[in-house]
């Protein structure tokens, strides 16, 4: 039996022993911790809604100015990239060497549709 067995047998006694009388909370800690539980959520609950729009209650979900700011910037920068899309498509040119595609080579067009890409 090495050492390492030795002291892993001794831990195993402490923890066995540990696991066998486990502590018991009293009463009365759990009544405060409950009490202070039962008061925190009475502070911080939200407040209900005071019957305002449904444009007011989407502005809140969107997250006010700031969310719509971000969904403003993100569209028009998704617009700017689909108007401005390069005409070469080359994501392989440094692992294929010149290796490209055109965009229309990629988008489907009608014959293909009719006739089954």
């Amino acid at each position: 039996m090495t050492d390492m067995e030795k002291h892993d047998q001794k831990l195993d006694a402490f923890f066995d022993a540990g696991r066998a009388e486990a502590p018991v909370p009293s009463e009365a800690l759990i009544a405060r911790i409950l009490a202070d539980a039962d008061a925190e959520q009475t502070r911080v609950r939200p407040s209900a809604p005071r019957g305002g729009s449904v444009l007011s209650g989407l502005w809140s979900a969107i997250g006010g100015w700031r969310g719509a700011a971000g969904m403003g910037f993100a569209g028009l920068v998704g617009l700017w990239v689909g108007y401005a899309a390069p005409t070469v498509f080359d994501p392989a040119s440094p692992i294929l060497g010149g290796f490209a595609y055109e965009v229309a080579d990629l988008a489907l067009t009608a014959d293909d549709i009719w006739d089954g890409g």
